[in-house]
C-alpha cells in the first residue's frame, strides 16, 4: 500500500501553467542577475591595479575573461534590463550590433524569416544573427548614402563659391584690360596730334632769327613730348598685355573650376546611386528569403556529403546516391536564369550570397 502511494506521487504531473510561471520567474532572476554582476565587474575593474584583473577573476569570482566581458558589456549597453530578461544574454549580445535607438525598434518589430513573420523572441540565434546583420548592413548603406549626399552638397557649394570668385576676378581683369586699352588709345592719339602740330610764329622784328630760335625750341619740346608719350605708350602696351594675361588666366581658372565641379558632382551622384542600390538590395524581401533557403540548402548538401563519406563500406549504395546528387545539381544548374551584365542585387550583395 505504501509503495502504491509512492508510485502515484512519482507519476503525478504538475500543472503546465505553474511550470511556465516558475521558468519565467527564474528567467527574470537570471537576466537581472547578469546585469547586476556586470555592473559590479565594471566597478571592480576600475579599482584593481594594472595586471590584477585576470587573477582576481580566476581566484575570487571564478569567471573566465570572456564571460566577464560579456556580462560587463551587457551592463554598459542595457540601461533597461527588459531585453536581457526577456530574450536572454545570448540574444541581447547579438542585438548590440545595432545602435540603441534602432535596437529598441528592432525588438518591437516582427521580421520575415523564411517567409514567416517572427518576433525576436521567437527567432533562433542563427535567425536573429542573420536579421541583425541585414539590418546593420542596411543602416550602414543608408548612412553612407546620406554622407555621400552631404559631401556632394558641400563640394557643390564650395565649387559654386569658387566659381563665383573666379567670375569676380575675371570681371576685374576685364575692366583692367579695358582701362589699359583706353589709356593706350589716348596716348597714341596724343602722339599723333603732337606730330602733326606746327605752331605758327608771330610776326616780329628779326623774323628769320626769331623763327629759327622758336623752331629749335618747338623741336626740342616736341621731341621731349614724343619721348614721354612713347614711354606712356610702352607702359600702356605692357599694362594691356598684362591685363589680357590676367583675364585669360581668370577665364581658364573659372573653366577649370566649372569642369571639376561637374566631374565631382557626377562622381557623387554615381556614388549615391550605387549606395541606394546596396540599400535596396539589403532591404529586399526576396534577398532575405533567398539567403535563408541558401543557408538551409548548404546545410543539407553538407549533411548528404557526410552520409556518403560514412558509406565507404557500401560502394554500390554510395555510388547510386552520389549519382542522384549529381543529377539534382545538374537540374538545378539548368534551371538557373541567364546571367545579366549587372546583377539586380548589386555586386557586394551577390558576393555575400555566393
Amino acid at each position: 500500500m505504501h509503495e502504491s502511494k509512492q508510485e502515484t506521487a512519482l507519476v503525478e504531473r504538475r500543472d503546465i501553467g505553474v511550470i511556465t510561471a516558475e521558468i519565467q520567474f527564474y528567467k527574470n532572476q537570471a537576466g537581472e542577475a547578469i546585469l547586476e554582476i556586470g555592473r559590479r565587474l565594471n566597478e571592480a575593474k576600475e579599482q584593481l591595479e594594472h595586471g590584477g584583473w585576470l587573477g582576481w577573476l580566476n581566484e575570487s569570482v571564478e569567471f573566465s575573461e570572456g564571460t566577464a566581458q560579456r556580462f560587463m558589456r551587457l551592463a554598459r549597453e542595457y540601461a533597461n534590463p527588459s531585453p536581457v530578461v526577456e530574450l536572454g544574454s545570448s540574444k541581447a549580445l547579438i542585438l548590440l550590433a545595432l545602435p540603441p535607438a534602432e535596437r529598441d525598434e528592432f525588438i518591437e518589430e516582427s521580421h520575415d524569416v523564411g517567409g514567416k513573420e517572427k518576433s525576436v523572441s521567437d527567432m533562433s540565434k542563427r535567425e536573429l544573427e542573420s536579421a541583425v546583420r541585414e539590418r546593420a548592413e542596411a543602416l550602414k548603406a543608408k548612412a553612407e548614402a546620406e554622407a555621400a549626399a552631404a559631401e556632394a552638397k558641400r563640394v557643390a557649394e564650395e565649387a559654386a563659391a569658387a566659381l563665383k570668385e573666379a567670375d569676380k576676378r575675371a570681371a576685374a581683369a576685364q575692366r583692367e584690360a579695358d582701362d589699359s586699352t583706353g589709356a593706350l588709345h589716348d596716348a597714341l592719339y596724343e602722339l599723333e596730334r603732337l606730330r602733326s602740330t606746327d605752331p605758327a610764329l608771330p610776326e616780329e622784328p628779326d623774323q628769320q632769327t626769331l623763327e629759327a630760335f622758336r623752331k629749335e625750341i618747338a623741336a626740342e619740346e616736341k621731341k621731349a613730348a614724343e619721348e614721354k608719350l612713347k614711354k606712356k605708350i610702352d607702359k600702356a602696351t605692357e599694362g594691356k598685355a598684362e591685363a589680357e594675361g590676367k583675364l585669360e588666366a581668370a577665364i581658364a581658372e573659372r573653366d577649370r573650376i566649372e569642369t571639376e565641379r561637374e566631374q565631382e558632382q557626377a562622381a557623387a551622384e554615381e556614388r549615391i546611386i550605387q549606395l541606394q542600390r546596396q540599400l535596396a538590395a539589403a532591404s529586399s524581401e526576396h534577398v532575405t528569403v533567398f539567403k535563408t533557403h541558401f543557408e538551409n540548402a548548404q546545410g543539407c548538401i553538407n549533411n548528404m556529403l557526410d552520409c556518403l563519406l560514412k558509406l565507404k563500406d557500401e560502394p554500390v549504395v554510395r555510388d547510386k546516391l552520389a549519382t542522384a546528387i549529381r543529377a539534382l545539381c545538374e537540374k538545378t544548374v539548368q534551371g538557373l536564369p541567364s546571367i545579366e551584365p549587372e546583377s539586380p542585387y548589386g555586386g557586394e550583395e551577390s558576393e555575400e550570397v555566393a
